[in-house]
C-alpha cells in the first residue's frame, strides 16, 4: 500500500452539498480493496451456535459464503489460518476442513476476507479466514457455560404439524468453559 498525495486546486463554487450519515461510527477504507468483516469477540461469545468446537460457523457468517463456496471459487481455494499458522486439510481439498481445532470460544480475533485479497493474505483465491486464539494475562480469567436447547423452544416442522405428527422430543446440552492465567507474572501465561 502506498500514499501518493496530490494537489488539487479549487475551482468556482456554484452549489454546495450537505451529506449526512446516520451512523457516524461507519468509515471509509482507503487503503484497500477487500470484503470481508471483523467479527467482535463479544459476538463471538453470543453467537447461538449449535456446535461451539469448530470455527466452520464462523466462517459462514461472511458476504459470500454458501455452504463450502466462497464467492464462486473452488472448494480447494480458501485458505485458514490459526494464530498466523496454515491449517488447511490438503488431502480432502475442501472449503474450511481443518486440521487443528479452535472452538468458538478460544478465538479473540476473527477476520474473514472474502473478495480483494491482498498479496500478502495468503496462497489461495477464494476466501482467507484468519483466527487468532485467545492468551493468558497476569490476571486469572475464566468461564463456564451451559448451551441448552430443548422441544419447548423449537417448532414443528411444517409437514409433520400439518399430517398430525407431534414434534420429536429434543434436548441438547452443551457444557463448556475456560480459564487463563499467568504461570510467572510478565514472563508466561496460560490460556
Amino acid at each position: 500500500t502506498r500514499t501518493q498525495n496530490a494537489k488539487l486546486h479549487a475551482g468556482d463554487v456554484s452549489q454546495t452539498i450537505e451529506v449526512s450519515a446516520a451512523n457516524e461510527e461507519a468509515t471509509l477504507d482507503t487503503t484497500d480493496a477487500t470484503i470481508g468483516n471483523n467479527i467482535d469477540v463479544k459476538l463471538l461469545n453470543d453467537l447461538p451456535v449449535q456446535v461451539r468446537d469448530t470455527p466452520a460457523a464462523l466462517f459462514s457468517l461472511q458476504p459470500g459464503v454458501v455452504a463450502d463456496s466462497v464467492t464462486g471459487a473452488r472448494t480447494d481455494q480458501s485458505d485458514v489460518t490459526v494464530d498466523g499458522l496454515d491449517v488447511n486439510d490438503i488431502t480432502t481439498g475442501q472449503t474450511f476442513q481443518i486440521v487443528a481445532n479452535a472452538p468458538v470460544d478460544t478465538v479473540e480475533e476473527f477476520r474473514g476476507t472474502v473478495a480483494g485479497e491482498l498479496a500478502n493474505s495468503g496462497p489461495a483465491s477464494g476466501g482467507q479466514f484468519q483466527l487468532v486464539t485467545k492468551s493468558g494475562t497476569n490476571a486469572w480469567h475464566g468461564n463456564l457455560n451451559e448451551y441448552h436447547r430443548d422441544t419447548s423452544t423449537a417448532a414443528n416442522y411444517w409437514f409433520d404439524d400439518n399430517t398430525g405428527v407431534p414434534l420429536a422430543h429434543y434436548v441438547q446440552n452443551q457444557f463448556g468453559g475456560s480459564v487463563g492465567g499467568p504461570i510467572k507474572k510478565d514472563k508466561a501465561f496460560f490460556f
